[in-house]
């Protein structure tokens, strides 16, 4: 309690701190994760814009990328802050929110680490953030997007964005330079009403044109059959059919919100004006006002932006392809699980998208990287209960690497026996471009569907090497202690078969023939 003592006559420590000017520390390196999301590229940009009364040399710190789930050296985030290093999104520390061994950092599953920065550094009320920070949140820690339902603004995102420019670009630092960018124009956007859409439309369409005129240097080779028709054209259209890219399905989405945006069409944006305020061309709209519609500055950037869309949406048409040749469909109860294994991650969209998935496992084939993933009901609730599926997976994990995991916390969010289980609970993943180093999971894919299977059918057998076919292990085995409906349903079949070298053994398979015949006639 902060105050004035008045036994020993003095003031606390904790209100003195609150009257003192905060200590401004000196950083010379900011850390995060690798492949960095929207709370991560965010945070970076909120703590080089606003950080440098507080953090010294914030502005110009280089950024270095490690693994999600440890920090350099084995320290912890606070050593290496101690050292002006300051770790975002990763590390458990105070610009943290995920839980790490020991810890579970419960009180800030609510929150993600762009706003803790926001927070400390007294922008989280700017109007400049009124729009993407709430998003940024929502995103981060329930996985919610937009409400709208249309796949024109979806690909418009942040998270879209961000995911194109990963596509785009095999390097973290330009995919942190250029989403720096995209928030400067949305920060720029928020400091003023939401602009007409004529103003809108007209820089989107000036940028589109740019873009396919001079930076589209690597087209689809998906097509469609016939020429679109627009409602109407701009400059974009008249562009992409003179360069004979009319019909290309990578810039099919983009020159339709162009022709959308210039008809001041209801579905050319989001209903919802906290949703319009974070999609792109919000983004190109505050640029365009900084820096002129005309200037190179614009012009480049807005280039580098719409090149990771296209990107994107090369690549989930290919992954339509792909979940249309190998995905693997298992429904149970109403609901439908996917099962796929590519390289191309946007088959976990496409599945949800293409096959109505509730749920997906997703392999990748050289990395052994594996994610499963639950949507959710309209109540709210997930699908599937991927902490039951975490408790199956992290028990078969350990038997294949023989470690002894604490029982008691194999269903805890957080990484155990490397499989990593979200707060939200509707995320579980083994290795993933944020963990480089994670070992891959000793399973192998079908295993994995095996094993998966288990917990969406409870009388299939849990899979061998874990189970044999003609035994129960009981206590030898790490499943019998779970006390599974699989097991039970196991023992169930072993007691109602007939006993190894009895007459029921050796004719059992004869008298079920002969009784099939005769009921047969």
């Amino acid at each position: 309690m902060s105050g004035f003592c008045l036994i020993t006559g003095h003031l606390h420590i904790s209100f003195l701190d609150e009257l003192l000017p905060k200590r401004q520390i000196m950083i010379k390196k900011l850390i995060t994760h690798c492949t960095p999301d929207l709370d991560a590229l965010f945070s970076i940009y909120l703590i080089r814009t606003h950080g440098e009364s507080l953090f010294e040399g914030i502005a110009s710190a280089p950024v270095e990328f490690t693994s999600a789930n440890s920090l350099p050296d084995g320290k912890s985030a606070q050593e290496l802050e101690n050292e002006g290093v300051l770790a975002l999104d990763t590390g458990g520390g105070r610009f943290d929110n995920h839980p790490i061994p020991g810890k579970t950092n419960e009180e800030k599953w609510d929150t993600c680490a762009a706003k803790l920065v926001a927070e400390e550094l007294g922008v989280a009320d700017d109007p400049m953030y009124r729009y993407l920070l709430p998003f940024a949140v929502l995103q981060d820690t329930q996985g919610q997007s937009l409400y709208s339902r249309d796949a024109h603004h979806h690909l418009m995102t942040p998270q879209a964005v961000i995911d194109g420019l990963h596509r785009l670009y095999d390097d973290d630092t330009k995919v942190t330079e250029a989403t720096s960018r995209y928030f400067e124009g949305l920060a720029e956007s928020g400091k003023n009403g939401e602009p007409q859409f004529s103003e809108i439309a007209q820089i989107f369409d000036k940028a589109l044109a740019a873009f396919i005129d001079s930076s589209y240097t690597e087209p689809s080779p998906f097509e469609r059959h016939e020429s679109p028709d627009w409602e109407i054209e701009g400059e974009s259209h008249q562009i992409a059919r003179i360069n004979g890219h009319e019909r290309k399905r990578d810039l099919e989405k983009l020159l339709r919100t162009a022709s959308r945006l210039l008809q001041g069409s209801e579905n050319a944006l989001p209903d919802r004006e906290e949703e319009r305020r974070v999609l792109l061309p919000a983004a190109l709209t505050g640029l365009a006002n900084k820096y002129g519609l005309d200037s190179d500055e614009f012009i480049s950037t807005a280039s580098t932006l719409l090149d990771g869309l296209r990107k994107r949406e090369a690549d989930w048409f290919d992954a339509l392809e792909v979940v249309k040749r190998s995905a693997r469909v298992f429904r149970y109860r109403g609901v439908s699980f996917v099962a796929i294994a590519n390289a191309n991650g946007l088959v976990i969209k496409a599945a949800r998208y293409r096959l109505k998935a509730n749920g997906v496992l997703y392999f990748h084939p050289t990395s052994g990287a594996v994610t499963i993933q639950t949507s959710t009901r309209p109540n709210g609730k997930p699908y599937f209960d991927l902490q039951k599926v975490a408790v199956r997976m992290r028990t078969a994990e350990s038997v294949l690497r023989k470690t002894n995991p604490q029982m008691s916390e194999i269903d805890a969010p957080g990484m155990v026996e490397g499989w990593f289980l979200h707060p939200s609970l509707q995320l579980l993943n083994c290795g993933s471009p944020k963990a480089p180093e994670v070992v891959p999971t000793k399973m192998d894919y079908p295993q994995l569907i095996s094993m998966l299977k288990t917990e969406l059918f409870p009388e299939e057998k849990i899979p061998e090497p874990w189970c044999p076919a003609d035994d129960c292990l009981k206590k030898e085995c790490r499943f019998y202690s779970l006390k599974l409906s699989n097991c039970f349903a196991h023992r169930k079949r072993l007691e109602e078969s007939p006993k190894k070298g009895t007459l029921g053994d050796l004719f059992g398979d004869d008298l079920k023939s002969t009784l099939k015949n005769k009921k047969n006639k």
